[in-house]
């Protein structure tokens, strides 16, 4: 899942001390994304993560639009996909992660201090997430707040009892 290729999209980030992602879209701009269906999947997209001095790259990277109600916000969410599961920032492996955009929170904490709660009220089954600023093709979309995808996994909600439910 590593990127290998030796053509490097280079942009430069300014350093505020927290990670960055450049999705390099594939064959797509980002404002038909944006415009589209939110279930549309695009596939073939390069992820850079940045943190500090370290550079993960990632290819074959699907993007798609998430939400419901924050789907029809100026600030979009979206989910990318990877090839395999990866662990981002020690939050355990998984393929799918979501970039919320927080759009209905000027603060930007809400997500951040509920996932806090949840360590502190010690659930069984927490989110963990970290923020990071989000570029398309090296243009500066914004903080987003980066958590895996709720989903029925060993790594997220490790559901084993098949009359469970999974509420989100």
């Amino acid at each position: 899942v590593e990127w290998a290729e030796t053509e490097v999209f280079l942009v430069e980030f300014p350093d505020r001390g927290v990670a960055r992602i450049n999705i390099t879209l594939n064959e797509i701009e980002l404002e038909e994304v944006n415009t589209g269906s939110k279930e549309t999947k695009y596939d073939g997209n390069r992820l850079s993560l940045y943190e500090g001095r370290n550079v993960r790259e990632f290819s074959d990277v699907q993007i798609k639009g998430r939400g419901n109600g924050t789907w029809g916000r100026e600030k979009k969410p979206y989910q990318v996909k990877f090839s395999e599961k990866v662990d981002l920032f020690g939050m355990g492996k998984a393929k799918k992660w979501v970039l919320l955009a927080n759009a209905m929170d000027a603060t930007n904490l809400r997500t951040k201090i509920a996932f806090y709660l949840e360590d502190l009220l010690g659930m069984k089954y927490k989110l963990h997430g970290e923020f990071v600023e989000l570029y398309v093709d090296g243009k500066y979309e914004g903080l987003y707040f980066l958590t895996h995808a709720v989903e029925i996994s060993k790594n997220v909600v490790d559901l084993r009892n098949p009359m469970g439910v999974l509420v989100d």
